[in-house]
């Protein structure tokens, strides 16, 4: 409705399998063979059906094993031991909502980063930021930062120097952009 609108050249159904990029022009080649040229390309494929999880020993077809994008509620966690992975806005959220019906155990390769000190709006913000500080300081969300975790075998998760045995764990490592097409480029 809106190229229409607009009377923008919208072409629909077209599976673009490569990119090239030659004398200023970017051509975009589509499986059904036709083709397009434009002076600026936009990738916007979109990145939230792509989910992150880290490649790590036993994480592949485990049960124990969930991306944040996938929770639900804390109902679905009651008196569950959870660890929630990451370092984010989704980490401090899901874990926030886990704390008043899970054992919520939370770990990151760094130090958190709050948008107060950082002014970033990627770093963990608004009312999230608060709780977080709060119910790590109660102890109500078992935090360990600059951890990485070696394994996981069954529901026990593996680090350098201790191990956590856990009902569920849920990554909230972010997305990640399918530009597969845009490989030939450096």
């Amino acid at each position: 409705e809106f190229a229409g609108h607009f009377k923008l050249p919208v072409e629909e159904k077209c599976t673009v399998k490569e990119v090239q990029y030659t004398d200023g022009l970017y051509k975009a080649f589509c499986v059904d063979g036709r083709e397009y040229s434009a002076p600026v390309l936009i990738a916007a494929t979109g990145i939230f059906g792509n989910k992150y999880i880290p490649d790590i020993p036993g994480v592949m077809d485990n049960p124990v094993v969930m991306h944040s994008h996938d929770y639900k509620n804390a109902a679905d966690f009651r008196n569950k031991k959870v660890l929630v992975v990451g370092a984010g806005n989704s980490a401090a959220e899901t874990a926030i909502d886990l704390a008043g019906d899970a054992m919520v155990h939370m770990v990151s390769r760094e130090d958190l980063k709050f948008f107060a000190d950082t002014l970033k709006l990627y770093h963990i913000r608004g009312i999230s930021e608060s709780y977080l500080k709060e119910l790590i300081s109660m102890e109500i969300i078992r935090y360990r930062a600059y951890q990485e975790i070696q394994r996981i075998e069954g529901n026990i998760v593996h680090f350098r120097d201790w191990k956590l045995a856990v009902d569920k764990i849920i990554f909230a490592t972010g997305y990640r952009g399918d530009l597969k097409i845009l490989n030939n480029f450096k």
